[in-house]
């Protein structure tokens, strides 16, 4: 192991923070979500440092230390502790990507690369990210630090892996959801973040509009200040001019109870809360389908405006072992609350060797008032396992 690695390998022991979850990670380190991702908004493939964090004290591999390639292989096992519904179960490979990363310009002022993803999963099969970063290696503080041009997710919300987040499905934001254009990022205050992005809008996958003219503006702005908490706030704004216009807001935060307790609780919680207008219309949003497909009940919410709620406490038992509890709430209509999806998962987390571990969760879902639909699988307890491996 050569001493860079050996640094990083040293680094996680002292934070113990998990590869998964970057926000808490983000919080604890003090540092922006590039000390570990290729990309300024964070999440997508990882560099050399994140790549040798996340192998925590299993020591890291030798593919661990390069920026040029990253691989995700994850697969998923679930099944449902009642008589299935409209909804997969069983095995699932959610994601095969492999990604390159080649920095093809360099000069004492700034960096170019390209970053390019393809993906074959199941679930989102085809290219993913494909990307041209400019990065600023000396010049003036007003200047970004980052100009990211291309196919890429909006940088909205706290970022998860779990493609079932409500908030997500809320606003079409999960990872798996692209938009294309241009990305400007500034990081300031050691950790703190900006990102403002311009694209087409209603996260086209840089296929660009038909038969109608549209355009995102999505604006995310964290802070980090030295201590155990982080604030953050997102905007974003998809117009059309001839569909209603997609409008959502995010208020993030997290708390490390190992730095406020001063290394004796080793735990985080980070929460989120989102307010959708215009992501109720299946037309527009295809995962407001995921809570139900009932065409008539939609058709009263369409332009009503949605509320969701996502919490998740961590507990590090050991480096390598972690147990954790994920909180969901959704309500298509802010003012009927009573009319709401929420879910509790109760889980742990065991990376067994150096790049691969796996997630046991226990989902305890409910639907609250007139909207469940037996079509769906919304309001159904199950099991599910998840098994990742990265080089």
């Amino acid at each position: 192991m050569n001493v860079g690695i050996f640094c990083i390998t040293t680094l996680s022991l002292i934070v113990n923070s998990h590869a998964w979850a970057r926000p808490e990670f983000s919080l604890r380190a003090k540092l922006n979500c590039t000390g570990c991702h290729v990309l300024p908004q964070g999440a997508g493939p990882r560099n050399a440092f994140g790549k040798a964090f996340g192998s925590r004290s299993h020591g890291a591999q030798k593919t661990s230390a390069t920026d040029w390639y990253y691989g995700d292989f994850r697969t998923e096992f679930s099944r449902p502790f009642e008589n299935p519904r409209n909804s997969k179960n069983g095995f699932t490979l959610i994601d095969g990507a492999a990604s390159a990363n080649f920095k093809f310009l360099e000069n004492p002022l700034y960096n170019l690369s390209y970053l390019g993803t393809f993906d074959m999963g199941t679930i989102s099969s085809g290219a993913r990210e494909q990307t041209l970063l400019w990065t600023k290696t000396a010049g003036a503080e007003y200047l970004p630090d980052q100009i990211l041009v291309g196919k890429f997710y909006l940088p909205f919300g706290l970022l998860t892996d779990d493609p079932r987040t409500y908030t997500k499905k809320q606003t079409r934001t999960t990872l798996r959801h692209f938009d294309a254009g241009l990305n400007i990022s500034w990081d300031f205050l050691q950790a703190s973040h900006l990102d403002l992005s311009l694209t087409n809008g209603f996260q086209s996958a840089g296929a660009g509009s038909t038969n109608d003219v549209t355009m995102a503006y999505t604006g995310n702005l964290r802070l980090n200040p030295p201590g155990p908490v982080f604030y953050g706030l997102s905007y974003s704004h998809h117009e059309s001019e001839k569909k209603p216009d997609g409008i959502s807001y995010s208020l993030y935060s997290g708390l490390d109870f190992n730095i406020l307790t001063k290394g004796k609780f080793n735990s985080s919680l980070t929460g989120e809360l989102v307010s959708g207008k215009g992501w109720n219309d299946p037309t527009i949003n295809d995962q407001v389908n995921f809570f139900t497909t009932d065409a008539a009940y939609l058709s009263t919410v369409k332009d009503k405006e949605s509320r969701g709620y996502y919490a998740l406490w961590k507990l590090a038992l050991v480096d390598i072992f972690t147990v954790f509890v994920k909180a969901d709430s959704f309500a298509f209509d802010k003012d009927q609350p009573k009319n709401r999806f929420e879910r509790l998962g109760y889980g742990i987390n065991w990376q067994f060797d150096s790049n691969i571990f796996v997630i046991i969760r226990y989902d305890d879902t409910k639907v609250h008032g007139t909207v469940d639909d037996p079509n769906t699988g919304s309001s159904q307890d199950m099991i599910v396992i998840n098994l990742r491996a990265w080089i």
